[in-house]
């Protein structure tokens, strides 16, 4: 699995930016971004019923598994995408799974 740390800091405050540039790693910072955006195409929150998890393939590709629930979880819709480009991935996973039913889904939870 992955995790993620988000550190903020002052804008423009370079001399605590090159400190952390350390910290930073981009393959996790891909993967994460692959899930934000998924979670933004879907209108994501913290009461909305969506799951993604990306993971960082052998040949540098992201592999982007994500869901939409109803809030019984009686019904699911999953889905995967694959690229190179974090935001694309998670933009074309959420645009198939609100094709798929995800749309209708997310729209009846109240």
């Amino acid at each position: 699995g992955q995790g993620a740390l988000g550190i903020e800091i002052r804008a423009g405050d370079e001399r605590v930016e090159r400190l952390l540039a350390p910290l930073h790693d981009r393959n996790t910072a891909s993967c994460v971004g692959s899930e934000r955006a998924l979670l933004a195409a879907l209108g994501g929150g913290c009461q909305t019923p969506i799951g993604a998890y990306a993971r960082l393939l052998p040949d540098g590709e992201i592999h982007l598994s994500g869901l939409v629930a109803s809030p019984d979880g009686k019904r699911l819709i999953r889905g995967e995408a694959r690229g190179q480009v974090p935001e694309e991935v998670g933009r074309r996973l959420a645009t198939d799974l609100l094709d798929r039913g995800g749309r209708a889904l997310l729209a009846s939870i109240p």
